[in-house]
């Protein structure tokens, strides 16, 4: 009796395991080519997993400076950067390439875990490349470890398109 209680167990772990995987996306923002790429970064757990990062790299590299902007990656709607915000609580959009603040460079998510790549500032020394590796714990991503590359990095310049410009954009206004 008590060995059938451990199999039913055991096939309804791994029901849920399984159930979970399938809702989480294998997939990368920006797409790339040949990869499965996250096609609207405004649905979760993309935000999430956006914040979550933010708040770890400024918590860590922040070098004193309590304000910071968030610079996502070419092409992300503005929808994101009001979601991202919202969730941190603090920041502002990059608008300007001599603020103080953090680029998101891609985000990889693979199912419960995910990646981020960051382009962070370091007071007297070049910016640097972090990748931070980040795991789902409940409602939120953690990040369990953080590796600082040692090689030349560019700095992107800001990416934030303000609603109202995007849409004239969109529609082909030269307003």
């Amino acid at each position: 009796m008590p060995r059938r209680r451990i199999s039913v167990t055991a096939a309804i772990s791994f029901a849920l395991t399984a159930a979970l995987w399938s809702c989480a996306p294998f997939a990368t923002y920006p797409p790339i080519d040949g990869a499965v790429g996250i096609d609207n970064p405004v649905y979760e757990p993309v935000p999430t997993i956006m914040a979550d990062s933010f708040r770890y790299v400024h918590d860590r590299y922040n070098a004193g400076h309590d304000a910071f902007a968030v610079n996502l990656p070419p092409g992300t709607p503005a929808k994101v950067y009001d979601k991202v915000l919202l969730k941190l609580g603090t920041g502002e959009p990059m608008t300007d390439s001599s603020q103080w603040g953090y680029h998101l460079v891609e985000l990889r998510s693979r199912g419960l875990s995910a990646e981020a790549d960051f382009v962070v500032p370091r007071p007297g020394a070049p910016h640097a490349l972090v990748t931070l590796h980040l795991e789902k714990q409940f409602n939120d991503y953690s990040v369990k470890s953080a590796k600082v590359w040692n090689l030349p990095v560019s700095v992107p310049g800001p990416n934030y398109v303000p609603p109202p410009v995007a849409e004239a954009l969109a529609q082909g206004d030269s307003k």
